[in-house]
This record gives structure tokens, C-alpha cells and sequence, in this order.
């Protein structure tokens, strides 16, 4: 989001630059302001990436375990190589792939993230470590309810 504003900012410096030297009205210099941002959004976007650090590719989820919110079942059209569903992970819904079906409340490993897609694989209550034992989310006991 700050790396979008950086854009905002640009987009008023330069208008402001041009107001000094040109008398501009109101609607125009809003259009202007627009304009200019998203200007300089679209044109130097794709090179000034590289030089963001991306958080989320600095997180390492392998290993880490989640419990399932969504029983993870039938993937999209009944595709039949994986399943998908939904785990709860530090707080948050993650869309997760298994190649197994995996109940609703059961706990996962999660294997790999990419984008915002987890792949896991269902934990045995043997394999299930102290950490996981510790109290569900209000958000799974809420949807235990229905």
C-alpha cells in the first residue's frame, strides 16, 4: 500500500511544479493530480519493484501447522488430482490444497505457500506437536456452532 502512495506523491510534486509556473484551475489540477498518478504508476512501477523488499517471500511457512476451518474436499469443478478448503493460520483464512480430503477441525502441516495458496497434508494426533494442542480460534468454534 505505501509503495502505491509513493505514486500519489509523485503525481502531486509534479503538479505542484507545473502550478508554479502555470495558473491552473481546480478541476483541472484534480484531473491533473489523477492523471500524473497513475502516470507514474503505470511507468514506473515495473522498475521500482525490485528495489521493495516483499515481505511475504521473507516468511518461511514450511513446517508450521494450521487447523482446517473449511473441510479441505473436492478442488475447483470437482477436479480430481487435489482438494481444497480452508485452514486458519496465525489469525487468518489461507486457501489451502491437500492431496488428500482433511476434515474440518483437523490439524495440517502446511508444506509450501505460494502466492496466497497453501499446500499442506494432514497431521496424525501423534504427529501433532504441544504448540498445535493449544485452544482453537473463536472463528472455528463460531463455525463449529452452525
Amino acid at each position: 500500500m505505501a509503495f502505491v502512495l509513493l505514486f500519489f506523491g509523485v503525481g502531486a510534486l509534479l503538479l505542484a511544479g507545473l502550478t508554479l509556473f502555470i495558473s491552473i484551475s481546480i478541476p483541472l489540477q484534480i484531473l491533473l493530480f489523477i492523471v500524473g498518478s497513475i502516470v507514474t504508476l503505470l511507468g514506473l512501477r515495473r522498475y521500482l519493484i525490485h528495489y521493495v523488499p516483499n515481505k511475504l517471500d521473507d516468511m518461511s511457512y514450511k513446517g508450521e501447522e494450521a487447523c482446517v476451518v473449511s473441510a479441505i474436499i473436492e478442488g475447483p469443478l470437482g477436479h480430481p488430482a487435489y482438494y481444497e478448503g480452508y485452514v486458519e493460520f496465525h489469525g487468518t483464512s489461507w486457501r489451502a490444497r491437500s492431496e488428500q480430503k482433511i476434515a474440518k477441525a483437523q490439524w495440517v502441516r502446511i508444506k509450501d505457500r505460494r502466492d496466497l495458496l497453501l499446500y499442506v497434508e494432514a497431521l496424525d494426533m501423534d504427529q501433532k506437536s504441544p504448540e498445535a494442542s493449544r485452544p482453537q480460534s473463536s472463528r472455528l468454534e463460531s463455525t463449529n456452532q452452525e
